[in-house]
């Protein structure tokens, strides 16, 4: 049996073999095939694979080491290891981040013992830090942020997931290192306004009245004019946290503008900011599956979000980090292996340690259903 390795589209060079097929979504939103198993590369299919936002395949090759994880061996019938997905943000700069929002927040509230120079110089060292980790990895490696979602603490981990995906759409779109940062800390300040928001209409678990729902939309404009009297930040911040809920056709809110009358970092931050709500738990939701998610995003381009920046958004996000563990439609759970398909990934079954393609046309009834916490499993 030949040996198989995952590379980076990076590394991809003419004359390797690709070991399994390689599939992606078209702008119709159907799967296709790009090219099959025991197929040479060639510099144009190389540069097809890049336009698809192809990130990691598997190729037969002699001198790579070979992946256990990924082999299936023949007797093999000891259950899979479950390994912690690959952190994007190390334990201490997420500490340090939640910290810092937490701080904000409490300014906010009047709860703080700190100064706004303190908070916001705290901050701008998170942002820093979250700028240099993006872009410490290759330009074509995906991000996630499984490792953030959290049951608790919902307003502080959102605010920094949404500041690290809206980075990595910036360098997605060739923003540079000073752009990145105001990006950045745009993004972790977007939802400051919530916090003169009651936290019983925040947190209902029921449909919210036409009332509440008014209260709720006042989030982003009193964040914007919080900001700018307590002089935090500049007129940019204040511009793109008040228009995080814009839309492209002018249906949005606070101000009703549409098209490229939306700073480019409000139309960024808007995709990391739904994105991150669909696909987190609350208290009157169960989290969306992100392919879900993702379709949703995809089917308001051009109408809620900017078409670019949901481009981006789709070429850069990692739905199914190596190391996720799914549970699917038939109830079986498995352990996502390969996700070079990143809407059908392969899994290892947990039950008989076997491998299975939901990519493979006859696997194509079985849904993702949900992701599971490493934690509940036994």
């Amino acid at each position: 049996m030949r040996s198989k390795v995952f590379i980076s589209i990076a590394d991809a060079e003419v004359g390797l073999v690709v070991a399994d097929p390689i599939f992606a979504v078209n702008e119709r939103k159907l799967e296709v095939m790009l090219t099959g198993a025991d197929t040479v590369l060639t510099e144009r299919m190389i540069d097809r694979l890049k336009m698809h936002g192809v990130g990691k395949f598997t190729i037969f090759g002699d001198g790579y080491q070979f992946e256990d994880d990924y082999a299936d061996k023949p007797g093999e019938d000891d259950k899979p290891q479950i390994s912690k997905v690959e952190s994007v943000v190390s334990d201490s700069l997420h500490k340090e981040a939640i910290q810092g929002i937490q701080c904000m927040f409490d300014l906010a509230g009047g709860s703080s013992v700190v100064t706004a120079y303190q908070v916001v110089k705290e901050l701008n060292n998170v942002v820093d830090q979250l700028v240099e980790t993006v872009s410490s990895e290759k330009k074509d490696e995906l991000v996630h942020i499984a490792n953030l979602k959290s049951y608790d603490e919902y307003t502080y981990n959102h605010s920094l997931s949404v500041a690290l995906l809206s980075i990595a759409i910036g360098q997605q779109l060739s923003f540079s290192a000073h752009e990145l940062q105001q990006l950045g800390r745009c993004a972790i300040m977007h939802d400051i306004g919530k916090i003169m928001s009651p936290i019983e209409i925040i947190n209902k678990p029921t449909k919210l009245t036409p009332e509440e729902y008014e209260i709720i939309k006042s989030h982003s404009e009193n964040g914007g004019k919080y900001l700018k009297s307590e002089n935090i930040g500049d007129d940019l911040i204040w511009e793109v946290v008040s228009g995080h809920h814009e839309k492209i056709d002018g249906t949005g809110y606070s101000k009703g503008i549409k098209g490229n009358d939306i700073h480019i970092y409000s139309r960024i931050t808007t995709v990391a900011d739904v994105y991150d709500a669909l696909t987190s738990y609350r208290s009157y939701r169960t989290p969306m599956a992100p392919p879900m998610a993702l379709e949703r995003i995809l089917g308001d381009a051009g109408r809620a979000f900017d078409y670019d920046v949901v481009h981006a958004f789709r070429r850069k996000i990692d739905l199914y980090p190596i190391n996720t563990i799914l549970e699917l439609s038939n109830k079986r759970i498995g352990v996502v292996v390969d996700n070079c398909n990143s809407m059908r990934p392969t899994l290892r079954m947990l039950d008989d340690s076997k491998l299975l393609d939901l990519a493979d046309l006859r696997n194509l009834s079985i849904m993702i259903e949900r992701v599971v916490d490493a934690r509940s499993i036994g």
